[in-house]
């Protein structure tokens, strides 16, 4: 099912959005963005409000609307890339093979502590 959008940008908000961001009006800003019914919105707009949402150094905003925006405009690029770069970051871990001579490393390790210990003395060869 292939939803249908706007087309015509709703110049009220976008004023409105904008003069509020930059009187440096926030809390005016984020009634207006949370206000707003997106779903029936154009993607500029979104965009739009994103980027007065940085511009006010309001990330969570930004990430939020990113996000919506994602799910909201599956077909828009700019939109995508924007839900892309502000999505929450995730953490990969992943298992390196055991070093070689490892194990043998750790026991000579020990070895050495035990000898350091008993005799007071460190002696260092260089294998080079």
């Amino acid at each position: 099912m292939q939803t249908t959008h706007p087309t015509v940008y709703d110049v009220d908000l976008a004023d409105a959005m904008e003069e509020s961001a930059r009187a440096g009006d926030r809390r005016t800003f984020v009634e207006l963005v949370r206000a707003a019914d997106w779903s029936t919105r154009i993607p500029e707009e979104l965009l739009k409000a994103i980027d007065l949402a940085l511009y006010q150094e309001m990330a969570r905003l930004a990430i939020e609307l990113a996000q919506l925006g994602g799910d909201l405009f599956p077909d828009h690029e700019r939109v995508q890339r924007a839900a892309q770069v502000l999505a929450p970051p995730v953490a990969r871990v992943t298992r390196l093979p055991r070093a070689k001579g490892l194990d043998a490393s750790k026991r000579g390790c020990v070895n050495m502590r035990t000898s350091i210990a008993a005799s007071g003395w460190l002696f260092v060869r260089e294998i080079c």
